[in-house]
């Protein structure tokens, strides 16, 4: 197999990508090695691709070097000797990082807080000298101390990617000037509907003059400039209609003071034209906001997603390999190993929060928060089997049930990424709109069908297993008490689904 090539671009290629010949059969899961890649495919890839290849790979190659290839002569071991090279390359990459603040400072200010953020994490973290004490444990044959000093710096490594990795939130913001654009909308609207009540009569010229005032207002407001009680920003969209609107309003006035009630009524006309035109541009702002807020949310929800199923797949994988080898057969290194994959299960478990709060924030789907809600439980079950060192046929049934639930949720993402279902939008009708959906509801049919069709395989499962053996039923009541409690999830499910299609018709 060649080796791997680092994704460098002219601006970051300083070095050659110095991946460890060991780094590939390593099983990366029990650090989260592939949480970190799957999240670098969304944030600061142009920037973190040389970063990433100089040293987490090798660290990951050593901590997962089978304990049993350490040698008894202490001069000679060849895990000390690599990770004499982890901890160099720990010095060059925090030598590389120090000179890309210095570079990315003035071009690109807010890479480089990032990075010089990290900086100051790795060295709080202490992670150079974690290594050299790991160092000299391999050197005495320490393995439980060297183990134990190697996940603690494989982790540290990982906080420091976290800190590179994480895209800045602009949620909160974007919702604050959603419902600020929204608020000067019903301004613009309320003029209008001022106007429209006001006749092309001499008697509304004061009514005309004082409404064209107040439209100005309005439009110096949003014209975007510098005042004494707010500093200069951009122009709102729509400020030049108002503008406008409140020059034909000025213009009416007049108009009707001197009894020009027909030229009145078209100025009067003109503005109502402006004021229209304003709303429809904010709008139109409001919804790309939206649509702006919708895809940074599918973006993260896939990232996410994609880089747990990634790690599933791990463990699955090395799940099936152990149960093949046979309990009987397992080495102590095998138990390390069955101990990793059940921590990073219930890791798996804890990170679905993350997914739930981005869903829970959109709140435009049914289906994807209760169908994450599974999959965290069906985590927790697995990480507790495989506590328990089950690794059994009914363990890697829903471990496969987590992994194919984790693909719709991806394809479901992909999908609607590629062909957007139309928003609803603020609409014409005022008020507060609707966010586009995340996903389309024809998607969320798919996965509620899937999700019961799941679930329909493993009653009869169930069901199979008692008629084999009736006295089994009670070792299954815990079994069947989940499938019922997820049968009611799944009709509720359907039920919300249906009032919300009702309520669109």
């Amino acid at each position: 197999m060649s080796k791997p090539q680092c994704p460098m671009n002219d601006q970051a290629r300083m070095h050659e990508c110095p991946w460890p010949a060991a780094a590939s059969p390593i099983r990366a899961s029990s650090f989260g090695f592939h949480w970190s890649l799957g999240l670098g495919h969304w944030a600061l890839g142009r920037l973190l691709a040389p970063l990433f290849c100089i040293l987490l790979p090798a660290a990951l190659a050593v901590a997962a070097e089978p304990l049993s290839t350490i040698q008894t002569d202490a001069t000679a071991s060849p895990l000390a000797t690599k990770q004499q090279i982890v901890r160099d390359r720990m010095i060059q990459l925090e030598d590389r990082m120090f000179r890309l603040i210095e570079q990315l400072s003035d071009r690109e200010p807010e890479q480089a807080a990032k990075l010089e953020a990290a900086l100051k994490k790795a060295r709080e973290l202490l992670i150079r000298r974690n290594m050299d004490a790991t160092i000299r444990l391999l050197s005495d044959e320490d393995l439980a101390g060297a183990s134990d000093k190697q996940i603690e710096i494989v982790r540290d490594l990982e906080n420091v990617l976290k800190v590179l990795l994480e895209e800045p939130d602009s949620s909160r913001q974007r919702q604050e000037e959603i419902a600020r654009l929204e608020a000067l909308k019903e301004e613009v609207r309320r003029l209008l509907e001022e106007q429209q009540k006001l006749d092309a009569v001499a008697e509304a010229a004061e009514a005309q003059k004082q409404l064209g005032e107040k439209t100005a207002q309005l439009g110096e407001k949003m014209s975007g400039r510098k005042t004494e009680t707010q500093p200069a920003r951009p122009p709102d969209p729509g400020n030049e209609h108002v503008a406008r609107g409140a020059q034909h309003m000025k213009a009416a006035a007049q108009e009707l003071g001197q009894q020009k009630t027909e030229q009145g009524a078209e100025s009067q006309k003109q503005a109502e034209d402006e004021l229209e035109q304003a709303i429809e541009d904010l709008e139109q702002a409001i919804e790309q906001l939206k649509q702006e807020q919708r895809d940074q949310t599918q973006r993260q929800l896939q990232a996410l997603l994609q880089a747990m199923l990634d790690r599933q797949l791990l463990i699955n994988r090395d799940t099936q390999a152990l149960d093949e080898k046979g309990r009987t057969q397992w080495t102590h290194a095998d138990e390390l190993t069955l101990t990793g994959l059940s921590n990073d299960e219930m890791t798996l478990a804890d990170q679905t929060s993350q997914v739930l709060r981005l869903l829970k924030a959109d709140g435009t789907t049914v289906v994807f928060p209760q169908v994450m809600g599974q999959v965290r439980d069906d985590m927790e079950r697995v990480a507790a089997r495989l506590q328990k060192k089950d690794t059994g046929t009914d363990t890697q049934h829903i471990e496969a049930a987590i992994a194919e639930t984790l693909g719709q949720l991806i394809d479901s993402l992909k999908q609607a990424a590629a062909n957007p279902p139309p928003g609803s939008g603020s609409g014409s009708g005022g008020g507060q709109g609707c966010n586009p959906p995340l996903v389309a509801p024809s998607a969320e049919l798919k996965l509620l069908r899937s999700c019961q069709q799941r679930l329909n395989e493993r009653t009869a499962t169930a069901g199979e297993a008692i008629e084999k053996n009736p006295a089994a039923a009670s070792d299954l009541q815990d079994e069947m008490r989940r499938l019922s409690t997820r049968q009611n999830e799944l009709a509720e499910l359907a039920r919300q689904m249906h009032e919300k299609w009702t309520e669109k018709k």
